[in-house]
């Protein structure tokens, strides 16, 4: 029988087999390196540390053990530097203990959610303070209503919660400002906003290339979109940021309703449909992936960009999800009333520069209590993912329709006819969405039919529901083949349904600037941080 081979028996066997190219284990070099450091550590220390770490690395990825370039990379640069940082931070005593009972990947969860619960903007907040919450930003809103409509920006700072202030404090802005802070954010004496304005808007000549020095103060009518926003974009944005104004506080209303009963992501999804039809919804969420990044989903943004969050529907759908979690699970609202609280606050998380130092110094300073603490505020997290999950497919179905933006960036993804979002039947929305998906409505409308099964397969709903959604919408599915036969009956009968309340298309002002490369998004007025 084949004796097994361990790290150590390959590297003595290559070393044999070329001594003048003698191989240095990396499991040694780390243990000399990382785990004694010039203290005073046995032979059977340096064996036992050295046994644990081979089989701790073989349990997390199985053969990267005897892998020795790939093992040498991973200790230096990948996720197992967290090692070096064990050594470091903890006794050679502690170290081992820790590494033996939790093993690598357990580790690293850790990690990831201690650098989470320290993150400043993250809701480390009671459930009774998260609905005060919700409540004074929706008072917040309410009496900044006329600026934000106009503008976008928020012209005060909503101290008492940055995480809702960073997600929803934006109502899409677009015009370009020397800062995408306010003053009050950035100095908070409230008299100097009252002498020099929340915000300085900058104007820049379309026919020079644009650099701070071109961009010059002017008033927010005659600021230039932001770089990479099409003008028709942006002013389509402005025309609805009233409707998205009152929807947003529609939604925040209903997350601080605790009577009505039913999944709140489901609802919240439900009113902005019904407040701003399906058509505008794709829209909005495809210009949200343009400020925030393609393929972003309420599952990836718990924590807001403060430099980008335009205060828009994905932001909106996770503030949602967060509030609907913590009613199931209270991961953070149990967070905020143990001892994670104290140890987010503690010096030991301000002065630590990784996710790695930030847990195993709240390890060394609390003991076996965090360890406890954060296990279950993880085991919490994964309990409420299928919320999260929901909210994602609803956001791959909205944005699997062209829906016909022009903004650098903002080009909608696609979700694989094969495998549909696994979503709750929502028929009306889910048949629209779909149609408007197979014949790529907004570009060249396709005339091949979808079938009643494919239909049905594909929107999450029975043949018999397809079915009466085809004889609604068009008489019956031999009526909708018909119709697929006319490109113009289909391509009106498609727009009628993607907007049942059409507007009168709005006029553009001034000249439309080109779009610049990614690269230009990052220049000095487009929201260049102090």
């Amino acid at each position: 029988m084949a004796k097994e081979l361990t790290a150590s028996k390959a590297v003595t066997w290559l070393s044999k087999r070329a001594p003048e190219n003698k191989i240095v284990d990396p499991l040694d070099e780390f243990v000399e390196n990382a785990v004694a450091r010039g203290r005073r550590i046995s032979a059977a220390q340096r064996r036992y540390v050295r046994g644990l770490l081979e089989k701790t690395i073989e349990a997390y990825q199985p053969g990267l053990a005897v892998q020795t370039s790939t093992l040498r990379a991973a200790l230096e640069v990948g996720d197992l530097r967290l090692l070096t940082e064990l050594f470091e931070d903890l006794s050679i005593n502690v170290a081992t203990d820790l590494l033996g009972t939790a093993g690598v990947a357990v580790l690293l969860a850790r990690c990831r959610a201690a650098d989470l619960i320290a993150d400043p903007l993250a809701p480390l907040y009671r459930q009774e303070r998260l609905n005060e919450l919700l409540a004074q930003f929706i008072k917040f809103l309410d009496e900044h209503r006329k600026y934000l409509v106009l503008t976008g920006l928020p012209p005060k700072y909503f101290s008492r919660s940055p995480w809702l202030y960073a997600h929803l404090g934006r109502l899409y802005d677009t015009r370009q400002t020397s800062s995408p802070y306010c003053l009050d954010e950035l100095d908070g004496r409230r008299r100097h906003v009252a002498d020099f304005g929340p915000y300085t808007f900058l104007s820049a000549d379309a026919s020079r290339p644009r650099s701070p020095g071109q961009a010059s103060p002017c008033r927010w009518e005659e600021a230039s979109f932001l770089l990479g926003l099409a003008s028709s974009d942006g002013r389509r944005l402005e025309d609805l940021r009233a409707a998205v104004f009152d929807a947003k506080q529609a939604a925040l209303k209903t997350m601080i309703d605790a009577e009505r009963e039913g999944p709140l992501g489901k609802r919240v999804c439900e009113q902005l449909v019904r407040r701003l039809h399906l058509r505008n919804v794709m829209f909005l969420i495809s210009m949200d992936e343009w400020y925030l990044g393609k393929r972003t989903r309420p599952s990836l943004t718990l924590l807001p960009s403060r430099e980008w969050s335009p205060g828009g529907l994905l932001n909106l759908m996770t503030v949602a999800g967060h509030v609907e979690a913590e009613r199931e699970t209270g991961a953070f609202s149990e967070a905020a009333q143990s001892v994670l609280h104290r140890a987010a606050a503690s010096s030991s998380t301000k002065l630590s520069k990784s996710s790695w130092q930030i847990y195993f110094g709240w390890r060394r300073r609390f003991g076996k209590e965090v360890d406890e603490a954060i296990d279950r505020f993880i085991g919490q997290r994964r309990e409420a993912k299928a919320i999260s999950d929901w909210l994602d497919g609803r956001v791959g179905v909205w944005t699997s329709s062209p829906i016909g933006t022009h903004s650098e960036g903002a080009e909608s993804t696609s979700i694989s006819p094969g495998k549909p979002a696994k979503l709750p039947n929502e028929p009306e929305h889910m048949f629209i969405a779909v149609l408007l998906q197979h014949h790529g409505f907004a570009g060249d409308v396709g005339l091949e039919p979808i079938g009643c099964r494919q239909m049905a397969k594909t929107a999450s709903m029975s043949s018999s529901t397809a079915s009466e959604l085809f004889k609604r919408h068009f008489g019956s599915h031999a009526a909708y083949i018909r119709c697929c036969q006319d490109h113009e009956q289909l391509a009106q009968k498609l727009r009628k349904l993607e907007d049942p309340n059409p507007q009168p298309e709005r006029q553009l002002r001034g000249k439309e600037i080109a779009a610049p490369s990614e690269d230009d998004r990052s220049f000095a007025g487009v929201r260049q941080k102090f």
